[in-house]
């Protein structure tokens, strides 16, 4: 009989498991502190085809990536193809959704516009998370004087206070 001692080896197993539990799997990044991974609010594109939105969000834009087009899921045969599909990562400053929250887009890049990193911006919502109209911000509002820009915002890309 073997009466081998498994003590020792299970220090080395645990701490390897705190380590990437603390680790943001999005970033790759240690985060020392947290060991919860944020979650992303993923929404999708849809073109509005009459349609208003039913949640308005305001965003901070944080990145915006070219996504390869060339996968089988982006074939033009396919439901969800878009034309040069560009992802999209922002965090919630104000409406529908809860602020601060993380979201990733895939849209079109035709519908990105002049639309960069750092700018605030406008997404209508419909239902199940998907993503019908997307705006820039026009720049010098106040705080309270976004708010009703917002809260008028039609997408129609024409509203004005």
């Amino acid at each position: 009989m073997n009466n081998t001692n498994y003590k020792g080896r299970a220090l080395p197993v645990i701490l390897y498991a705190l380590f990437f539990s603390a680790c943001d799997a999005d970033t790759e990044q240690f985060k020392g502190q947290s060991m919860i991974t944020k979650e992303i609010l993923k929404l999708s594109w849809e073109w509005p085809a009459g349609r208003s939105p039913k949640q308005k969000i305001l965003v901070v834009v944080d990145n915006i990536e070219t996504k390869s087009n060339n996968s089988i899921g982006n074939s033009a045969s396919m439901a969800d193809h878009l034309p040069d599909p560009m992802i999209l990562k922002a965090h919630v400053l104000d409406g529908d959704v809860a602020r601060g929250t993380q979201l990733s887009l895939r849209l079109p890049k035709m519908e990105l516009g002049n639309i960069l990193v750092n700018d605030q911006v406008a997404i209508g919502l419909d239902q199940n998370n998907i993503s019908i109209c997307i705006e820039k911000v026009p720049t010098g509002f106040e705080k309270e004087a976004l708010k009703q820009w917002l809260q008028l915002w039609t997408c129609s890309k024409k509203t004005d206070i």
